[in-house]
């Protein structure tokens, strides 16, 4: 099971050689840009405004982007 991450945390996760501004920014473009990740995520309350990613918007991120 997955943990509450920031959303800054877990962009770092996946681009570790970037800021944490533009990991969360690319992080934001590739949800949008996977329509039905972005509807999953908003099914379960995904906002863009969030700060905190739930353990299941964690693992829903993480099954549509692959491991970190």
């Amino acid at each position: 099971m997955s943990k509450v991450y920031t959303k800054g945390e877990l962009a770092s996760l996946y681009l570790p050689n970037v800021s944490i501004d533009t990991a969360r920014k690319k992080l934001r473009v590739w949800i949008k840009n996977c329509r039905d990740l972005e509807q999953k995520l908003t099914e379960i309350g995904y906002s863009p405004c969030a700060k905190l990613l739930t353990p299941a918007q964690v693992e829903l991120i993480m099954e549509y982007l692959g491991e970190p």
